[in-house]
């Protein structure tokens, strides 16, 4: 399991490199790097931006999911963390419900085989404009079983 330092750190990154909905390119290739380095299953769903990986086993299944896009606003404030994309920025949260997201896999996946069904991540690109949804449904993010729920957070304020 990783450590907490490591939790704050990608959410850190993720707010340092911030990108627009649908460019969300670096972002979907930071998420895949970390779900492989702990062996986590990346369902082959064809989408440009976001992924869907999943653990577990069964015919149930629940989703999580989470938004991964940035707004089109110039950071203001000055840390060590602050947004290196000029214009763009995790105004809404996004970088914690990645960092959240991730957290909440890895700590289902370490105990994985003490409960039955699958459960679902789904990082979805393009919340800020509307369409991310849409394009994840009509590529079948939800399919195969079929997901019976979907569990989501939002955030505000600032954060570690």
């Amino acid at each position: 399991m990783t450590n907490y330092s490591t939790y704050v750190n990608w959410r850190r990154t993720f707010h340092q490199y911030p990108e627009l909905s649908d460019e969300e390119y670096e972002t979907t290739e930071t998420l895949r790097k970390i779900l492989k380095s702990y062996g986590i299953r990346i369902l082959d769903v064809p989408l440009k931006t976001g992924l869907v990986a999943e653990i577990g086993q069964g015919e149930e299944m629940i989703a999580v999911r989470t938004d991964i896009d940035a707004l089109p606003i110039e950071e203001q404030v000055k840390h060590e963390f602050t947004s290196k994309h000029h214009g763009a920025m995790h105004a809404c949260g996004h970088d914690c419900h990645m960092a959240d997201a991730l957290t909440t896999l890895l700590v289902l996946n370490s105990i994985k085989k003490e409960f039955s069904g699958v459960v679902k991540f789904i990082f979805q690109p393009g919340e800020e404009y509307p369409g991310g949804a849409e394009l994840m449904i009509k590529e079948g993010a939800l399919d195969n079983p079929k997901v019976d729920c979907i569990i989501g957070h939002h955030v505000g304020g600032l954060f570690a």
